[in-house]
Order: C-alpha cells, then structure tokens, then sequence
C-alpha cells in the first residue's frame, strides 16, 4: 500500500461500491456522457468534478469517505455548446453537449473519498463509482506529475497517459498546448479527453494555456480554475506551484506574481507556463525573461517548467553571476522543457557537443514524476516505454541547496549568451556575392535578461575564409537585447546555387559574445539566398502539423 496516493483499501470500496451500484440497476443502460467525469481545481478541502452529457438534464454528485457516498452536492449546467459530431467530416451534422460542474467543499485534508456522478432527468445513467484524494496541509511527501504539448498525436498522448497511475501522484501538470486547436471543440475528446479518460477521473490536472489553445475560451470551459483567470496558484504538502500564462506579462501580471511568491510558505516553489525561458532546440524561445523571470530569483523558485517545444530539455541549475547577486546565498533554478506528450517531436539530432549549460535532452514522448517531501525534491523522466531519460535530486535543508546541487550550477549570464548565438535564425541573402558585387547578410541575435550589453564579434568561419572577405574583417556590437547586424560579404570564387540548397563554397560565421568575463561561441548555418529559404517553408508547411509552431 502507498502512503500517499490513493489507497488500496479505498480502491477496493469504490470497486464494491460500483458493484453494489450496478446490482441496484443503477449502471444498467449504456451511458450517455459524452465527457466522463473528471477532476479539476482541486486542493486541501475542495475539487471540482466536471462532466458532459449528450442530453440535458441536472445532476448530483454523491460522495464520502469509507464507501458511505453519504453527501451530494447538485451538478449545474455550466454551458451547452455545438461542435461536429465527426471532426474529419465537416458536413456531418452538428453534436450538442451539456457540461456540467459540481464544487465539493468542506472536504478533510490527505484523505480518500470516492464518488459518483448521477444525472437526473434526461441525462442518463450514474457513472462508476470513483476515487480522488485532497491535498494534505503539511509538508509530507507528494508525487505529482508534470507533462504537455499533447495536442494532434492522439496515440502517442494515449501511450503516455497510460503511465501515470502506477506512480499514484496527486496531481498532474500540464504545460499547454493540450489540442491542435483549441477553438476546435470536436477535437477536444479525441486529442485530450479520451486518451486521459481513466486517468483524470481520478488525478485532478493543473493546466497552462498553450498557443495551440488559440486563447483561453474553452480551456476555461474546460477547467474551473482561478475565477476564469489563465495565471493561479495552488499549494500541496511541501510544494507552492505557480501557474502563468507567458503571454500575459503586464506590469500587473508582474505584481500578482510578486504578491503570490511572497506569500508562499511551502519549502518548494514550483513556476509553470507554456514556453520556456532557456531553450536550445525546437523554438528557441526565451520568454518571460524580463518579467518573470526576477521574481522568480528574487523569492527563489526552484524548479521552472514549460513545454511549447516538442522534446525534452533540462538545463544545468542556473544563478547570477553579475552584480546583482554579490552578498547573496546562491539559489538557483532547474529549467525543464517537458514538451513530449504527443505533438510531432523534434527531428534530427543536434549536431556539435553539448554546451556545458544543458544538462540532459532527449527527443522522445515522455513526462516528469516529482516526488517532494520537505527536504527533498527528486524528478525522474520516464519514456513512454518506461525508460528513465534522466533524474535529478536536490536536497534544501533550512532554505539552502547541499553542495552537490550547488557544485552543478552554471551562470544565468553564460546560458543566456550561449543561447543567443547558438540560436542564431538562419542566415539568408538576397542574391550570392560575387567579386564585383558584395552581399549583405542581415543577422539578427537576442541577449534578452542579461542585464548588461553583450560585447559580440562576428568573423568568417575558417572554412569560408578562402572564399569569401568581409568588409570589415570583424564586426563588432553591444547589445543588452537584441541586435540586428549587417555584415558585407564577396565572393573570392565563383559560387553557386542549387534548387533549395546552401550557396557552394557554404558561407558560415563565427560568433562570439561575451559579458561578466564569460564567453559563448558558436557557428552560424551555412547562409543561403532567400529563394532556397522559401523552398524549406513551402516543404515545412507540406508536412502539416509538425510544421505548426
């Protein structure tokens, strides 16, 4: 038996009570939910269960401890809405749904209830009995798991879900991007429901609204979360998680996060959004680094995770090195990009070595088991085949790291300057130089959060040298954010240019940037003109969804 999950004595009451339930005939005839009943919103003492029917009709949701369902808390109707019954068959006639909410309350901290939805009127027969359990109070230990990007391979999300139960977690976290297209209603059941139907009956999910979600409309149908807002907070045992939307970063969003940070007592802070902050593949992106991101430092968040690009990322713990931190205690932050619930992966393998700043990446379906007491934090990544992908364990005792975690960290500065030119977008020119008639390369580099001007040189890569001169020799710019930087190039030798293909000799630069006496260099792609660009679109647009951002 475990501890912490839901108990094997209370399976087995709600196995017998499912039983005594369809002996009373209350299962008898086919049910009618087109949604079965899941779980949201939850905390210590209150969780929503929400539901859909085919037909209207209000319900109740009985529930108790011990098998007794001795309570009941009315269903009400909280919308009814249209979608396409078939979502591959645009003429077929239209479904209409009812969904219905329920708020239990008053609830006993760390303790197993089960339940059951029965619908009255015409809204068909009761479920199955099921199980959830609250959230304890105090910092006992907790497994929660965090995942996303969920969205178009129905499959591979199935295949990942199916893992989750074994761990009993009391939560689970998901980064966005749950469908292809969230103002799709009919994709909804096949991509996110199905494949988490007999998991989120009874494991309540956390969701972040992803860009695929296309706003907030039906995420918060969805989901009763926060009052109808896409940024909330929740506390559970040892652990205060930070929900955020990356795309609401005002000055007010700022201060609520400040507020909310600073009124966290749990020993663990966990922060969650959609795209990440540190990213070396997939999208590259660096969000929230001037807004979030020194809150988080200012009331040290340990662990940050996001999705958005489709693989998996951990970064080395990463602190201030530059003025801002003297006289600090360190504490740094894990950064995790957990993006492998069933979106296309990432293709292809990254080529070069792996810059010391990231600590582990995998490009696999997979999802994050977080396993917390008060002193402890381990998360261990796991494929769906099982495999272990990677595992980290960081030990805080009195608010400070052990030595081990420590001695792992890297500068903030060093990862932000290594992204920027490793990331660097691909080079393109209008037509090649020739000796007579130079070309302009536009490169365009970002150094977001730094905190001080990025010293940046760019030069021709050895290989190039031979075929091409720059004018000048070397560039040279500082910038703190972004930088847009025109370089002049001839051709030394005649060049040329297949069909969708990179100019021959391949013209490469070496960048360098640095800041707060670190350094980062890296080597650009080969540069090609704009008409070889467009053929890479034209193909990356044929391959459907994987080229969707």
């Amino acid at each position: 038996m475990r501890r912490f999950g839901i108990s094997v004595v209370g399976r087995v009451l709600a196995a017998s009570a499912a039983v005594f339930l369809l002996c009373a005939g209350a299962g008898a005839a086919a049910t009618s939910f087109s949604k079965e009943p899941y779980l949201a919103n939850a905390g210590p003492m209150a969780v929503t269960i929400h539901y859909e029917t085919a037909s209207p009709g209000d319900g109740v949701v009985l529930f108790g401890t011990g098998g007794a369902m001795d309570r009941q808390v009315p269903a009400a109707l909280a919308e009814k809405c249209s979608y396409a019954a078939n979502p591959k068959d645009k003429s077929a006639p239209k479904l209409t749904v009812y969904l219905y909410r329920a708020r239990l309350t008053g609830l006993v901290p760390a303790t197993a209830y089960q339940y059951q939805v029965q619908p009255t009127g015409k809204g068909g027969p009761a479920s199955a009995a099921k199980t959830f359990r609250t959230f304890p109070v105090k910092a006992e230990r907790i497994t929660f798991i965090a995942y996303g990007d969920t969205r178009t391979n129905a499959e591979a999300h199935r295949s990942v879900a199916a893992c989750f139960s074994r761990h009993e977690p009391l939560f689970i976290l998901h980064d966005g991007d749950l469908v292809t297209s969230g103002k799709a209603l009919e994709l909804w059941g096949p991509q996110f429901f199905t494949p988490l139907a007999d998991v989120i009956d009874h494991i309540p999910i956390m969701a972040a609204l992803g860009n695929h979600e296309g706003g907030a409309e039906n995420l918060l149908r969805f989901f009763d979360q926060a009052g109808g807002r896409t940024w909330y907070s929740f506390d559970c045992g040892p652990v205060h998680v930070t929900v955020l939307d990356d795309t609401q970063t005002k000055p007010e969003n700022v201060q609520w996060l400040d507020q909310d940070l600073a009124a966290a007592k749990a020993p663990w802070k966990i922060a969650m959004y959609h795209a990440p902050t540190f990213n070396l593949e997939g999208h590259k992106s660096d969000a929230v680094r001037t807004t979030f991101l020194p809150v988080f430092e200012k009331y040290g968040v340990d662990v940050v995770v996001a999705g958005h690009s489709h693989l998996y990322e951990r970064f080395a713990p990463l602190v201030r090195k530059g003025p801002a931190a003297a006289g600090a205690a360190p504490r740094p932050i894990t950064f995790i990009t957990a993006g492998g619930g069933g979106a296309p992966l990432v293709k292809g393998a990254a080529a070069g070595p792996k810059p010391a700043i990231l600590a582990k990446t995998e490009r696999a379906y997979h999802y994050c088991v977080f396993t917390v007491d008060a002193e402890t934090l381990h998360v261990e990544t796991l494929g769906a085949d099982g495999a272990k992908i990677d595992a980290l364990t960081i030990t805080k005792k009195g608010g400070r790291y052990d030595d081990a975690y420590l001695a792992q960290a890297r500068p903030m500065e060093e990862a932000i300057l290594v992204q920027g030119v490793l990331t660097a977008p691909a080079l393109v020119i209008d037509s090649p130089p020739t000796a007579e008639k130079p070309a302009t390369v536009s490169l365009k580099l970002r150094f977001l959060g730094l905190g001080a001007p990025a010293a940046l040189s760019v030069r021709l890569a050895e290989a190039s040298a031979g075929a091409y001169a720059m004018d000048p020799v070397t560039v040279e710019v500082a910038t703190e954010k972004e930088a847009t930087v025109a370089l002049k190039v001839r051709a030394l030798k005649t060049v040329g240019v297949e069909k969708g293909a990179a100019m021959k000799p391949e013209l490469r630069f070496i960048l360098t940037a640095k800041a707060f006496g670190l350094e980062a260099t890296a080597e650009t792609p080969p540069v090609g003109p704009r008409s070889a660009e467009k053929e890479k679109s034209k193909a990356k647009a044929a391959e459907g969804a994987e080229a969707t951002p």
